[in-house]
């Protein structure tokens, strides 16, 4: 997903509470089921000054919406995507290289386990939020 910030103290405070609070058990109305987006749908009713996009511009929901940007990807329309068969021939035509590429990358380099891996990324981002929340030369004079 993407959200879109003006880089101020509220917009910090408001990513550090997210961040604070991601273990909370959310209320069903805000739990979408994955990642971060309750988290985000939940506190943002605290803040009237950011705003939610309307559906139109992220729906991921509703096939007869008449919708600027349609998502596909884990949501409920992934069972409704059907490309076209020029578009399936030219992604596999496309992928093939790039896996088998991968494939021999990962033999020749030694990668970590993902379970290992990710609580590293995932405390590198908080540890950069939080240096940028901090007033880093990245942060709010910038």
């Amino acid at each position: 997903g993407v959200l879109l910030f003006l880089n101020t103290s509220e917009s910090r405070d408001f990513l550090g509470k997210v961040i604070a609070n991601c273990d909370m058990s959310l209320p069903p109305e805000d739990d979408v089921g994955w990642g971060e987006n309750g988290h985000i749908i939940h506190f943002l009713k605290a803040h009237p000054a950011f705003q939610e996009l309307a559906p139109a511009w992220n729906n991921n929901c509703d096939p007869d919406m008449d919708d600027y940007i349609r998502h596909y990807s884990a949501g409920p329309l992934r069972a409704l995507y059907k490309p076209r068969f020029q578009d399936r021939a030219a992604f596999a035509c496309l992928n093939t290289p790039s896996r088998l590429l991968r494939a021999i990358n990962r033999r020749a380099i030694a990668q970590p386990d993902v379970a290992e891996r990710l609580p590293q990324l995932t405390a590198a981002t908080i540890n950069r939020f939080r240096i940028l929340q901090n007033g880093s030369p990245l942060g709010p004079t910038h």
